[in-house]
């Protein structure tokens, strides 16, 4: 298993946190931008969580709109040249 890192650089493994905000943990969704994004910077555990997010949303009778604006951060970031690339085990979702 890959080693995924937050925004800020440390090991983090978003699927936990994805799950319990699915489940309605309105504190898990908190964590999740904490950990995915902060000032622009994301990192290889945002790109992981996106697909998962996506399927959250996709899942949901009434999505959380937060799920949507942490997606476009993500994006936002990944386009930024300081962030790091996508990974090659992730290009494919």
């Amino acid at each position: 298993m890959t080693a995924w890192l937050n925004a800020d650089g440390r090991p983090y493994d978003p699927h936990k946190a994805i799950i319990a905000w699915q489940d309605g943990d309105a504190s898990a969704g908190e964590e999740l931008f904490e950990q995915l994004y902060h000032q622009g910077a994301v990192n290889t555990a945002s790109y992981a969580a996106a697909e998962e997010i996506v399927n959250m949303i996709m899942e949901a009778s009434s999505p959380e709109w937060h799920a949507y604006a942490l997606l476009s951060f993500i994006e936002e970031g990944r386009q930024t040249t300081s962030n790091p690339a996508l990974p090659p085990e992730l290009q494919a979702s």
